[in-house]
């Protein structure tokens, strides 16, 4: 039974509509943002190096024994390790998938080295489905700036920059495919004309079938409350320099050309 893991670009993208449309699924229950896969991430990289570095003393030890083998950095070995970290992502969120009437679980996450992070859940979980999602980035700042969560980074253009950083993976199209991944776009999600084909296919690479309630679940966001008034011309440069920034001039005319310029606010 796989498991689905849904990386978004930056916050403020949608994803916890995704979540919500695949949860309302008949059996995968998609977990929210763990919040600490960025230290687990450095832990993980950093042990299973260590582990596989002093591997050759099981070799030693099998030849001398423990009255003479070099034995101080003795691990078991890094197969060990791995089955280590799945028993702990199984038993974290797969404890309670009967509680819920689901079979499967996942999680998504909203955070810098989104890439990165995918690798790791596809090394521990070979099966897993990756979605990798965004949004345009004047929308997602548009929409920061109207919550109190923007008050919280030092610096007011920090989410862009993380948007940037995980967006020239996402546009990688041979990262994407070594992943077995797909992409999926915010706009074509909830677009009149596209989000069908998008349900469909966000349900068939999930692994689930397409109900009519999840299809209501996303037509019912599409009918939302939200309204955009647009961003400050200043603004919009200021983001367009930050993203240029981030990735250099020729790799954010690559990914920029995925978005129109947004509307600016009147007056």
């Amino acid at each position: 039974m796989s498991q689905v893991f849904i990386f978004s670009a930056c916050w403020r993208t949608g994803s916890t509509l995704i979540q919500r449309f695949l949860n309302t699924s008949d059996d995968l229950l998609i977990w929210g943002e763990p919040n600490y896969l960025l230290p687990f991430h450095n832990a993980f990289t950093k042990s299973v190096a260590h582990f596989k570095a002093v591997e050759w003393q099981h070799t030693s030890l099998e030849e001398l024994g423990f009255q003479k083998a070099w034995i101080p950095v003795l691990n078991p070995k890094s197969q060990q390790l791995l089955e280590g970290y799945r028993a702990f992502f199984n038993t974290t969120y797969g404890g309670q998938l009967a509680q819920y009437g689901k079979r499967r679980w996942g999680f998504k996450e909203v955070r810098q080295n989104a890439y990165q992070h995918a690798e790791m859940m596809k090394t521990l979980f070979p099966d897993c489905k990756i979605i990798f999602h965004y949004r345009n980035p004047y929308e997602v700042y548009e929409s920061l700036l109207s919550t109190d969560f923007h008050q919280s980074f030092n610096d007011p253009y920090q989410p862009i920059r993380f948007w940037a950083n995980n967006m020239k993976d996402f546009i990688d199209t041979a990262k994407i495919e070594r992943l077995g991944a797909i992409v999926i776009a915010h706009e074509d999600f909830v677009d009149e004309v596209k989000s069908m084909s998008e349900m469909e296919k966000v349900a068939s690479f999930a692994g689930v079938k397409l109900t009519t309630t999840m299809v209501e679940t996303l037509h019912h966001k599409v009918g939302g409350t939200s309204s955009q008034v647009g961003l400050e011309a200043n603004v919009v440069n200021k983001i367009d320099q930050v993203i240029s920034g981030t990735l250099g001039q020729e790799l954010s005319e690559k990914v920029m050309s995925l978005f129109a310029k947004p509307k600016l606010a009147e007056g």
